[in-house]
């Protein structure tokens, strides 16, 4: 018996390099592989033994394969200067694989394999003289231990149920039982083995080019049985059809202009759904076209989707401040309502952040505080309080002082006053002094002008409203006041006294917008019924338009 073993056994050596299949056209095979086993023990020497094994192979995927199988190994630990170490032993491995292919086709297969298993031993002297350590039982030592079966391996197709197959596999022990206990270490048993495969099955389950489909059903659904990837898309045509669910006759199922292979392999999306991050871009634009994450749908991360960004806004999807005034494109939507396209929003030479968080100005009015300066010349060129109308408190507005008197702004002590005349006319005065209410007759506000029939303030009439909102917040705080319209006699009593009253509730307008409380004002419009002069001459009728301001407490 032991003759024909080891005859066996050197014809199985013999053949190894000869005799091995695991066909790709079937999921069932079975095989023998035949070799050389080495212990990895305490002995320094390497000494070769002999081993078998056989298995039964499973294809779970086209590249992952299941495998059980057993084995008979013999192996032998020894070392010339140390008779203790002298041992030789038999193992009988029972285990379940896994073999992983990375890639395969029609004839070469190359495969990493792990496991788990259990080894049963039977360890004894080698010459049947020297003995074990005393702490080691002189009789047959024998049992089982936990092992897990690691490697590589290759397969190479002959024909459509033949293959033959190299592997080398180490049984890593999880305990130290191959050989008597003398180091403590855990040990090993390699096997470099050579065998064959033979897969099972009939011409209907054929699989001529590997893809986990058979050659019948692809034909039923119009594939190429002939080409593991019919479109050309980077998935065989079984992985489209078991795993990912995507049309293998079609090389970009959803049409998003990424083939199925690249949103699967490469770039993580869904090869079913265009857009995968839902923020209304294709994930093919998204990575072609606007270099954003298809699986970020706010790619910058500033609280705007990518889509709103590209269709909507027109900002750059990648860049949180597509401006680069250091304010985000949200903020500036949401918060500021300014243009995250444009840096400086109104034009006023500062920066919609700089006007945001350095000077507390408004980003959406060149000239916030309204003293015929822009934010931009008072911060760079006047040095001027942006948020403030007469910076220096000299009585004169900025603007004023720059445009029209042409003093320092910054310097209230060059700020004319000009003394109200007996008439209590403002003529050619800067400023209202706090003597304007020192009796009820009214102040007639000259310099005050509409569009002719209307009551929209014209723009020069800022410079002598600055002064009367200076004398009612700085100097007469607690002052109550009423606004009277007055027209010429040209058009109707009741047309007249319509627009009498709108133009002193526009006056009133300016000073609540400017900061005086709404219940200090009271208005009332005379129509032409107060006329100061003849309403026969155009000088007159002038004179008979006017704003006239009282106190009334």
């Amino acid at each position: 018996m032991l003759l024909l073993r080891r005859l066996f056994i050197s014809a199985l050596l013999c053949s190894a390099t000869s005799l091995s299949v695991f066909a790709q056209e079937y999921r069932w095979g079975a095989g023998l592989h035949g070799g050389a086993t080495i212990a990895v023990t305490e002995g320094s020497e390497v000494n070769p033994s002999w081993g078998v094994r056989g298995f039964l192979r499973y294809a779970l995927l086209e590249q992952l394969h299941a495998e059980i199988g057993a084995g008979f190994m013999s192996y032998v630990d020894k070392q010339e200067d140390l008779n203790l170490l002298n041992v030789q032993g038999t193992a009988i491995p029972i285990d379940l694989r896994f073999n992983i292919t990375p890639w395969a086709n029609n004839t070469f297969s190359p495969y990493a394999v792990v496991g788990a298993g259990l080894v049963l031993y039977n360890a004894d002297t080698a010459d049947g003289k020297t003995t074990f350590p005393p702490l080691a039982p002189r009789e047959e030592l024998s049992g089982s231990y936990v092992a897990i079966p690691v490697g590589v391996g290759a397969n190479f197709k002959l024909s459509k149920n033949f293959a033959i197959e190299l592997q080398g596999v180490d049984y890593l022990g999880l305990n130290d039982a191959l050989n008597p206990n003398l180091d403590d270490k855990n040990d090993g048993l390699w096997n470099i083995m050579a065998g064959f495969v033979y897969a099972f099955g009939d011409g209907g389950e054929k699989d001529t080019d590997g893809d986990l489909l058979t050659d019948k059903y692809e034909q039923s659904i119009g594939t190429d049985p002939n080409n593991p990837d019919t479109d050309g898309d980077g998935l065989t045509d079984g992985a489209e059809v078991n795993s990912h669910r995507t049309d293998p006759l079609k090389r970009d199922t959803d049409g998003d202009s990424l083939s199925d292979g690249a949103e699967v392999n490469t770039h993580g999306t869904n090869p079913l759904e265009k857009d995968t991050d839902g923020d209304d871009l294709t994930d093919g634009a998204e990575i072609n076209q606007y270099k954003t994450n298809p699986l970020n749908k706010d790619t910058d991360g500033e609280g705007l989707s990518d889509g709103d960004e590209v269709n909507r806004y027109r900002t750059d999807p990648t860049k949180a401040d597509t401006d680069g005034d250091t304010l985000n494109d949200a903020e500036e939507l949401d918060r500021y309502k300014t243009d995250p396209l444009k840096v400086d929003t109104d034009g006023d030479g500062l920066t919609d952040g700089a006007e945001v968080t350095t000077h507390s100005t408004n980003p959406n009015d060149k000239d916030s505080d309204k003293d015929g300066l822009t934010d931009g010349d008072e911060v760079n060129k006047y040095r001027t309080n942006p948020n403030k109308t007469d910076t220096d408190d000299g009585g004169i507005s900025d603007g004023a002082e720059v445009n029209q008197k042409k003093t320092n702004p910054l310097d209230g002590s060059d700020d004319v006053l000009v003394e109200r005349t007996e008439t209590r006319t403002v003529v050619e005065r800067e400023v209202v002094t706090n003597n304007v209410f020192d009796t009820d007759k009214p102040l007639v506000l000259k310099g005050i002008v509409f569009e002719t029939g209307k009551w929209e303030i014209k723009p020069e009439s800022e410079r002598v409203l600055n002064e009367v909102l200076g004398s009612l917040r700085d100097d007469n705080p607690d002052v109550r006041v009423e606004i009277g319209g007055h027209t010429d006699n040209v058009g109707s009593d009741q047309n007249n006294q319509t627009l009498s009253l709108n133009r002193a509730n526009s006056v009133k307008q300016w000073l609540v917008d400017h900061g005086i409380a709404a219940n200090r004002i009271e208005t009332k419009g005379y129509g032409e019924a107060q006329p100061t002069a003849t309403n026969d001459t155009p000088e007159g009728r002038q004179e008979n338009r006017r704003i006239e301001m009282r106190k009334i407490n």
